[in-house]
């Protein structure tokens, strides 16, 4: 009879512990959608307000939206404040795409900032967080992940190659033509860079094919290059230019530049002495190399399909011109390789400037060389093409004697 007591008792208890359990459960599930309802009631009634109701108990329907709003954004600190510790020996990046940044309703500032900022002593966290939160700000996004990240820095291995194509990939001859010292082999540089192909050459020289120009010893009648240097387009019969990348210089640096490669025996990057810029010689050299200047400009503008590209633009809006140059080319433009061209323009044979103590160019000399400018910008100008970005020299009234 004892025994029949005491398993009564153990039973009624055991009943009475499972009871409590359940009830226990029911009750944090009820309060785990309790805010959930709460607003959709709020909402439901809210709306039959504005519909039907009367303005008073609209208002205060709006005023208890507000407060849910409020508290849920109370919460939501909190809840970001109880998980921050978790996260934060968790990388950088793992981080920004793991939490998402609430705005605070008082200080429009993300609730993340704020919670780092008063849950770690760490500076460089706090560093990190404010920067990339700013960001979100000014994107008007309230998530990370839908930040998109910086653009990757060009390297020059993105545009170092290019590569001489199979013959006659190319059915017409386009030539890159200037006069001498107008910056032909600095612009067969950035073609190369922009398209990946190969450049040629009438003149097969060593130096530039040994400093990465590929195409510098290829038959020009192969046309496997995208196009072939020259400075006189019509010097051979065998060879007719339907296209032409016309480079156009001040012919005042035009004729210092081609002075300084013949007086350094075909040196693209060499600097001479100031005294080959003196004397009877010198100024013959001058007036011979701007008067063929001028014919340059007349001769390149015969070929049928032509596009002027100003050395100085080159200079100023490398970019634009670079664009210019591939729609003439019909290369689809490679974005990547043009951000590297861009970021490494200069190439190995570009002749580095050198100030000098005196204006080489005398009276005689400026007058002539003027007169030259003045008779391609009218040339210009009545075949409809954009003026010369450079002007005739002004006379200083201080001459070399």
């Amino acid at each position: 009879m004892l025994i029949s007591r005491k398993f009564i008792k153990w039973k009624v208890l055991l009943c009475l512990g499972v009871t409590g359990v359940l009830v226990v459960l029911l009750h944090n599930k009820s309060h785990r959608h309790s805010d959930l309802d709460t607003f959709s009631d709020v909402a439901e009634n809210f709306n039959l307000r504005r519909n039907g109701g009367s303005l008073k108990n609209s208002q205060k329907l709006e005023g208890d939206a507000q407060h849910f709003e409020e508290k849920s954004e109370r919460d939501t600190n909190l809840s970001v404040r109880t998980n921050y510790s978790e996260l934060s020996n968790r990388t950088k990046s793992e981080l920004l795409a793991k939490v998402p940044l609430p705005l605070n309703s008082v200080t429009k500032r993300p609730i993340l900032v704020e919670s780092v900022k008063q849950n770690t002593s760490n500076r460089s966290v706090v560093d990190n967080i404010e920067k990339h939160a700013e960001v979100i700000q000014e994107s008007g996004s309230q998530n990370l992940t839908d930040v998109k990240p910086p653009p990757r820095k060009a390297e020059y291995s993105d545009c170092a190659t290019a590569k001489v194509m199979p013959p006659y990939t190319y059915p017409e001859y386009t030539a890159v033509v200037s006069a001498h010292g107008s910056g032909n082999t600095w612009a067969r540089y950035l073609i190369e860079r922009a398209t990946g192909v190969s450049t040629g050459s009438y003149y097969h020289d060593p130096k530039l094919y040994n400093g990465g120009f590929l195409g510098e010893m290829s038959n020009p009648l192969h046309r496997n290059t995208i196009a072939v240097k020259t400075h006189h387009p019509f010097q051979r019969k065998d060879i007719v230019f339907q296209n032409a990348i016309v480079i156009v210089r001040d012919p005042f640096d035009v004729v210092l530049a081609e002075r300084n490669r013949l007086v350094s025996q075909n040196g693209h990057t060499a600097v001479v002495s100031e005294s080959y810029f003196k004397g009877p010689e010198w100024e013959k050299f001058a007036r011979g190399h701007s008067r063929y200047w001028e014919h340059s400009c007349r001769e390149c503008i015969t070929i049928p399909n032509y596009l002027i590209v100003y050395y100085s633009d080159l200079k100023t809006n490398l970019e634009r011109e670079l664009r210019r140059m591939l729609k003439f080319l019909k290369v689809e433009p490679d974005e990547k390789r043009i951000a590297c061209t861009l970021a490494f323009p200069e190439g190995k044979f570009r002749r580095p400037k050198k100030e000098r103590t005196f204006d080489p160019f005398t009276k005689e000399l400026i007058e002539e060389i003027n007169g030259h400018i003045r008779n391609v910008s009218e040339l210009f100008r009545i075949n409809n093409i954009a003026p010369l970005p450079f002007q005739e020299k002004p006379l200083l009234g201080v001459f070399p004697t």
